[in-house]
C-alpha cells in the first residue's frame, strides 16, 4: 500500500499527460528559451543603421525592411499603451515569448506526426539551441516572430485546421513576406488531399490576404527610402574572392551534415515534413543567393522546424529509439 502511494508522484512526473509533467515542461521551456534568447539578444542588431529598432518601430526603416511590420507595430502598439516602457525591454519581452511559442508550436506539429514522449518533448526542447547557426550573422528583432509564426502555420495544416490558419495567415504576412511560401507548399501538396471547395475556398482566402496586405504596405510606405527588393549578389562575389574556401566549404559541409540527417530513412518520415522541405528549401536557397547576404543563415527559419524534426527522426532511429506514430495522419496519409 505505502510502495504504491510512493510511486504515484514518480509517474505523475514522467506521464506526458499528467498536469506536473506539462508544468515542468513549460518551466524548462522557458528557461531554455530565455537563455537562447540572451545570447541572441548580446549579437542582435539593436542600432543597424538600416534595421534599428528606433527606426523600425517608428516606421522610418528601409525598404524592404520595413514591411515587416508585426513585431515593431507591436512594439509601438505596446509603449503606447504602456509609455513608461522602455522600447528594447517590450521588444525583448515579445521576441522572448515568440521564442516560447515557436517551441509550443513544434510541440503541436509533432503531434500531428506522433504521440508525445519524454524523448520527444527532449528533442523539442533543445530546438532553440539548434537555432545556433542561424544566428550567425544580422539578427533582427523579426526573427522570432517569422519563426513562431511560420511554425504554428505549419502546424495548424498539418493537423487539417484550415480555417485556424487562413485566421493565422494574415500575421504571418504582416511578419514576412515569405510567407508566401505556405501558400505554395499548401497549393502543391493539399491539391490531391482536400475536397476542391476546401482546396479553393483556402487557397483564395491565402492569395487574398497576402495582395491586399501587400499592396497596402506598399502603399504606406511608398516613401521610405529603398527599393522593394534588396539584391546582395555584389556580397557573394567579394566573399568569394577575398575567401572562396572558405565560403565553399561553410556551404559544402553545413549541406552535407543537413541532407544526411534529412535523406536517411526518407520514405520512413511523414510526408508532409518531406514534402515542405522538397517545396520550399529550393526557393529559400534560390532567395538566400540572391537577396542574402553569405552566411547569413537566419534566412531559412521558416524551414527550420521541418527539417529539425526530420533531422531528429534519425538521429532517434540511429540510436535506437522508437516513436510511436500517429495511427492516421489528418488529411494525408503518410
Amino acid at each position: 500500500m505505502d510502495k504504491t502511494r510512493n510511486s504515484a508522484p514518480s509517474v505523475a512526473w514522467t506521464n506526458p499527460n499528467s498536469k506536473r509533467y506539462q508544468v515542468i515542461v513549460v518551466i524548462l521551456v522557458c528557461i531554455v528559451a530565455g537563455g537562447v534568447f540572451l545570447y541572441y539578444s548580446n549579437r542582435l542588431w539593436w542600432n543597424e543603421p538600416e534595421l534599428g529598432l528606433i527606426d523600425l518601430v517608428n516606421g522610418a526603416a528601409p525598404k524592404p525592411y520595413i514591411y515587416r511590420v508585426l513585431i515593431p507595430f507591436t512594439v509601438r502598439m505596446l509603449i503606447s499603451i504602456f509609455p513608461g516602457v522602455a522600447v528594447k525591454l517590450t521588444a525583448s519581452l515579445i521576441m522572448f515569448l515568440a521564442l516560447v511559442g515557436f517551441v509550443f508550436s513544434l510541440r503541436y506539429l509533432v503531434k500531428a506526426f506522433w504521440r508525445i514522449s519524454i524523448p520527444i518533448d527532449i528533442a523539442v526542447l533543445l530546438s532553440p539551441f539548434a537555432l545556433a547557426p542561424l544566428m550567425i550573422v544580422a539578427n533582427h528583432i523579426y526573427d522570432f516572430g517569422i519563426l513562431f509564426l511560420f511554425t504554428l502555420g505549419l502546424a495548424l495544416l498539418a493537423h487539417g485546421r484550415f480555417k485556424w490558419f487562413v485566421v493565422l495567415f494574415p500575421f504571418i504576412c504582416l511578419a514576412k513576406e515569405t510567407a508566401v511560401l505556405l501558400t505554395i507548399f499548401f497549393a502543391i501538396f493539399y491539391v490531391r488531399r482536400l475536397n476542391w471547395r476546401t482546396y479553393l475556398s483556402t487557397l483564395f482566402f491565402q492569395g487574398f490576404i497576402y495582395v491586399t496586405i501587400k499592396v497596402a504596405l506598399t502603399f504606406t510606405f511608398r516613401d521610405n527610402p529603398g527599393g522593394n527588393i534588396a539584391y546582395h549578389v555584389s556580397e557573394w562575389l567579394l566573399a568569394l574572392s577575398i575567401s572562396p574556401v572558405l565560403l565553399i566549404s561553410f556551404y559544402g559541409v553545413l549541406g552535407i551534415v543537413i541532407a544526411i540527417l534529412v535523406v536517411f530513412y526518407w520514405k520512413d518520415k511523414p510526408l508532409f515534413l518531406r514534402y515542405s522541405v522538397v517545396v520550399i528549401v529550393p526557393i529559400l536557397i534560390f532567395l538566400h543567393a540572391i537577396f542574402g547576404i553569405p552566411y547569413e543563415l537566419r534566412v531559412f527559419y521558416e524551414v527550420f522546424p521541418a527539417l529539425y524534426l526530420l533531422s531528429i527522426f534519425t538521429i532517434f532511429r540511429f540510436i535506437g529509439i522508437g516513436l510511436d506514430a500517429r495511427a492516421k495522419f489528418p488529411n494525408a496519409p503518410a
